[in-house]
């Protein structure tokens, strides 16, 4: 079972890694094409968007990730059908809210009216996209199909390249990018519906479970909008107390430090809800502690190392594909992706309340967080600017992380490794203090070919370190390495 969810795990990274050099490529070419300003007005755009999605669907793809697997096929479809019909309904009344305020939306957003004209209309329909694909993903998610799911990311980057490649051609500059990105996300969407009649054929909708869905859905709206806040939050203090330029930087820098996430975290999570609903639905409870203890340890084992290494080497590497202007803040990266990584952690701690419908727990203890994370934002962003929002965003996370534990542990739903985290915390240390010591040592012109020597080098001391703490064994790394090569 494991060895087949990380080959599929393996799976959507490959094509997040195809997807994340779309980005490596574009990115600066977009940083030198529209500067601080107008690059900080394409991602509020994508951050407008956001917004909007979870008061969409209102929780409900959690509930069918928690109560379809484990379903008959055929059923299964059913329902899904079912449940798309009712989000199209919720999606036509969220849009009818939008024009209503859109004025007022538009102003928090970008600080001013001038672009509401301009972008309202696209806003609009870059919504109702990322609806359904979201619902699509989440049914892929649910029957676990792998290869689906990295299609649709591996297509998507194509259609956004060609997006890219279409605005740099014409030269008229964020708003084309805008609408030539809504085409590419339409023409993707299009497809996908295409591939699902084409394999499951038309099915009649089964709304027996809709009612489960929005009791179960609805209390994770605010969840949702906790995490929106302590992704996003932080941007909307830097555009009142700051600029969007520094939104711009700010952005950019998160970006990059999500790359590292999408690669080594979001496959395993994008899997690991409906596996583990499917053996929660099937009575198996220490089958679900042992998942839960090897996903989340392989987790922490491959990411904790990586994070100082990056830090290390992200301004001479950044150096050369982006503009100086953006080169200032690049010790964030080291925050955020910290951040990034508790809060993942603390995740798959969370699910487990939505396992036994108590995921009002979740909603909880991210509304704390969240409260907790405006206030800091409040206090530090206005004097610290982008190196404050940083710092809200790692405190944030770690305490999000920290009530996750304490909240999953006092209820007994999951137990920890803590010697185990400990053992792989302190090898990453000791390995971060070796990759800073050959940093000064090795005189390597070449940044990228230091980067890669240093690396191997760390990387290998790790591994050898985390064996000898007993960690992970030799023959269980090298029977994983033959089944991967063979598959």
């Amino acid at each position: 079972m494991l060895k087949k969810f990380f080959k599929n795990s393996l799976i959507i990274s490959l094509s997040e890694v195809l997807v994340q050099l779309k980005g490596l490529i574009f990115i600066p070419l977009l940083t030198n094409e529209f500067g601080p300003l107008d690059y900080g007005v394409w991602t509020q755009v994508s951050v407008l968007v956001s917004l909007f999605l979870p008061l969409t669907i209102a929780g409900t793809d959690s509930s069918f990730i928690r109560f379809v697997p484990g379903l008959k096929e055929k059923p299964s479809k059913k329902i899904f059908v079912g449940w798309l019909i009712i989000i199209t309904l919720s999606t036509v009344i969220i849009c009818f809210f939008y024009k209503f305020f859109h004025i007022h939306i538009f102003t928090i957003f970008f600080g001013n009216q001038k672009v509401i004209n301009e972008y309202y209309l696209p806003a609009i329909f870059l919504i109702v996209n990322s609806v359904y694909l979201q619902a699509f993903i989440t049914w892929y998610r649910t029957i676990n199909n792998a290869k689906m799911l990295a299609f649709i990311k591996t297509t998507q980057a194509v259609f956004l390249t060609i997006a890219l490649c279409l605005m740099f051609f014409t030269g008229k500059g964020v708003l084309s990018l805008v609408y030539y990105t809504l085409l590419a996300e339409t023409t993707l969407l299009f497809i996908i519906i295409l591939c699902f009649i084409i394999k499951n054929g038309i099915n009649k909708p089964d709304f027996s479970y809709v009612k489960k869905f929005f009791y179960f859905g609805l209390p994770l709206i605010p969840l949702s909008y906790t995490t929106w806040g302590l992704n996003y939050a932080d941007r909307l203090f830097l555009v009142k107390y700051c600029s969007l330029e520094d939104v711009g930087v700010y952005s950019l820098m998160y970006s990059i430090s999500y790359i590292f996430i999408a690669i080594f975290i979001n496959p395993i999570w994008v899997l690991y809800p409906a596996k583990a609903a499917e053996l929660n639905n099937s009575g198996l409870r220490k089958e679900l502690q042992q998942f839960f203890e090897k996903i989340c340890g392989s987790m922490i084992y491959f990411t904790f190392p990586l994070v100082p290494l990056i830090t290390i080497f992200a301004e001479p590497l950044l150096s050369i594909i982006i503009s100086k202007e953006f080169l200032n803040n690049c010790d964030i990266i080291f925050y955020i992706i910290g951040g990034y990584i508790l809060h993942m952690l603390g995740s798959f701690y969370l699910f487990s309340f939505e396992l036994i419908n108590k995921q009002y727990m979740s909603t909880i203890a991210g509304l704390i967080t969240v409260f907790i994370n405006v206030s800091l934002n409040f206090v530090i962003i206005p004097n610290y600017g982008i190196f404050g929002a940083a710092i809200t965003t790692f405190i944030a996370y770690f305490l999000q992380f920290l009530f996750a534990v304490i909240f999953v542990e006092k209820n007994k739903l999951l137990q920890s490794n803590y010697l185990g985290g400990l053992k792989i915390l302190l090898a990453s240390f000791f390995c971060w203090q070796i990759a800073c010591f050959l940093n000064e040592a090795i005189n390597v012109e070449i940044v990228i070919l230091k980067a890669i020597l240093i690396s191997f080098i760390t990387l290998i001391v790790y591994v050898i370190i985390t064996m000898f703490l007993k960690v992970v064994d030799a023959r269980e790394i090298i029977s994983n390495i033959k089944y991967f090569l063979q598959k």
